[in-house]
């Protein structure tokens, strides 16, 4: 399959550092629903089963660009609205007990760094790439990128974000329908379609912000 203009190739895998290959791809889902909500205490950090994220069928009378760019742009006013709703207190609040222990604050800066290596996915595939690397190491992601934006304020890291959503939706709206049917391999999902990587660059975002809610005491967003 042919590639697009300025997207890396496969024979430039070889000179990736192992840094780039971090950023290749998300963390681990959250298991959000079922936990009990809690004031204060962390959440702690359980996978969740993938069949969970597999609902519903793809519009049959709508594109699928505009149906997930939609998606996209819905989801990114829902997470700026969100975070600048919270106390500093609350972005302070201590979100997880175990693994990466993230506050509040740092799971917004968790979407900016995971979202742009999931760029470099889509793109991957996009240019006939195989997609992740097999050996990809989801602890070292979350442990050495998200610290990286320790520090910036709030107003910044929604800035960021902002921009890196609004390019994963340029990424979209620039891509062919049947792009979407290009397959390769996701660390979580395993083998599968770019359509399914691409949506779960809202899923993914969308479920932490539901561990948000249970730890600050609000009630969860009904999708």
């Amino acid at each position: 399959m042919g590639g697009i203009p300025g997207v890396r190739t496969p024979s430039s895998w070889s000179g990736l550092c192992s840094s780039t290959w971090a950023d290749t791809l998300p963390c681990r889902p959250l298991e959000c629903h079922s936990r009990p909500r809690f004031k204060t205490r962390p959440l702690t950090h359980p996978v969740l089963p993938r069949r969970h994220f597999f609902k519903g069928g793809n519009n049959a009378m709508s594109d699928r660009r505009d149906v997930i760019a939609a998606e996209l742009e819905k989801g990114l006013a829902e997470t700026v609205s969100f975070f600048r709703s919270l106390s500093p207190e609350e972005l302070r609040s201590r979100l997880y007990s175990d693994g990466a222990q993230w506050t509040v604050q740092q799971v917004l800066a968790h979407f900016t760094a995971i979202e742009r290596s999931m760029q470099w996915l889509f793109n991957n595939i996009l240019a006939g790439g195989p997609g992740a690397p097999p050996d990809f190491d989801f602890e070292r992601f979350n442990r050495t990128q998200t610290p990286k934006y320790d520090g910036l304020p709030l107003d910044e890291l929604i800035e960021r974000f902002t921009a890196v959503r609004q390019e994963t939706i340029r990424i979209v709206r620039q891509m062919q329908e049947q792009d979407l049917d290009r397959e390769g391999l996701h660390a979580f999902h395993g083998r599968g379609r770019l359509d399914r990587f691409i949506r779960w660059a809202y899923e993914h975002v969308r479920l932490h912000e539901d561990d948000v809610r249970q730890v600050i005491g609000r009630r969860p967003t009904v999708k």
